[in-house]
């Protein structure tokens, strides 16, 4: 990814990006999904928007995969 072009988001631009709460965010960050920046020159926290973009692209697809496997199993069990 090119840095230059990563578009930096504020915690509150991030919660209502997202429409969760900042302890959310914060969650989110600790389990990994994705990180928050430091810049000693401001002080300040943000977040790369296409990160969070991909890491949403991830969840979709995991749970898309759930989805799909719940069927097939709640299928199979109406064929037995």
């Amino acid at each position: 990814m090119d840095n230059s072009n990563d578009t930096l988001l504020t915690p509150k631009e991030t919660k209502v990006f997202l429409n969760m709460s900042i302890p959310t965010l914060n969650k989110l960050v600790r389990q990994g999904v994705f990180h928050k920046y430091h810049f000693p020159e401001s002080k300040r926290i943000y977040y790369k928007r296409e990160e969070i973009i991909s890491a949403l692209q991830v969840v979709d697809k995991e749970e898309e995969r759930r989805s799909k496997l719940m069927a097939i199993l709640v299928n199979s069990n109406k064929t037995d």
